[in-house]
């Protein structure tokens, strides 16, 4: 369900533990011994893994701390679900959360963004969130500025969904010729926001020249790389690092920035597009990338 990075392969077996996941001010509900089957364990602990969470008490339920562990914990089992239930699962525990005393509402706010928005996050998922969002956006009684950040991430992260059409990008190319995204034609796009001074996006290029799925499959897939800076000469010099193959763009009106079309929040930030240019994937690595263009080509 999570789609970023991999997670150790015994995370999974953390959220069945009744014993790891809490903590000195949480007990971990337990798991009745007559279920023994593993989807019904998680069905159990989606339904009932705050159970014990006390709410009222703001001392130990509002110190982060406390919680992130168990909450650590809880991601694992929402990893182990499906999309909806995890959903279902942790717009509840918002539901609950935000008729709370103000510190705890505060304190889960940080561990949910930290959690599933972070970009470095190994649990991100902008549709789980945004659900999470939505859900404590529905409390009238929050401060401003708790609803002002609230309704900020909403409207970024209701930019460019996965299932819709991807905003239109105007683009000069290396050639220095006018194009835009929706002028390219392939089966499959993939749409690379990169930095020329980014160590990470420099490591990810490397990558990506190297991929075989890119190189066995350029009449399928084409590469957008669009820098989305000012700096138009540190541009130029940066592009003999890139493959001559792909399509290099460089957003001369600073669009991309100055509009907010595209909530980029670190770099690289890769989308994979199909051929109508309806987002298949958002802001994902090049791993989970390439992994899905194996899985259709």
């Amino acid at each position: 369900m999570f789609s970023c990075k991999e997670r150790d392969s015994s995370d999974s077996k953390i959220a069945m533990d009744n014993n790891t996941a809490g903590s000195e001010s949480f007990k971990m509900v337990e798991i009745p011994s007559v279920i023994t089957d593993n989807d019904l364990r998680i069905k159990f602990l989606l339904n009932h893994y705050w159970d014990n969470l006390d709410l009222n008490d703001t001392l130990a339920t509002a110190n982060p701390a406390n919680i992130q562990e168990p909450f650590r914990a809880y991601l694992n089992v929402l990893a182990s679900s499906d999309f909806k239930s995890a959903t279902e699962s942790i717009v509840n525990l918002a539901g609950k959360v935000k008729v709370s005393h103000i510190k705890i509402v505060t304190c889960f706010m940080e561990i949910f963004e930290k959690s599933l928005y972070d970009p470095n996050s190994l649990y991100k998922n902008e549709e789980i969130y945004l659900a999470v969002v939505n859900e404590m956006l529905d409390e009238t009684n929050f401060p401003f500025e708790i609803k002002e950040k609230l309704s900020f991430q909403s409207r970024n992260l209701n930019k460019n969904r996965i299932n819709t059409k991807a905003v239109n990008i105007n683009f000069i190319t290396s050639e220095g010729k006018l194009s835009s995204l929706y002028n390219v034609k392939s089966a499959y796009i993939l749409l690379f926001f990169y930095q020329p001074d980014c160590h990470s996006c420099n490591l990810t290029v490397e990558q990506m020249k190297r991929s075989p799925i890119l190189l066995n499959a350029l009449d399928k897939i084409k590469v957008v790389a669009v820098y989305t800076g000012n700096n138009e000469e540190l541009w130029k010099d940066y592009n003999k690092s890139l493959s001559k193959e792909w399509i290099v763009g460089f957003d001369l009106k600073q669009e991309v920035v100055n509009n907010s079309i595209y909530d980029i929040r670190s770099s690289p930030s890769i989308y994979l597009l199909d051929a109508s240019k309806t987002i298949l994937l958002k802001d994902v690595s090049f791993d989970n990338a390439a992994e899905y263009l194996r899985s259709v080509i």
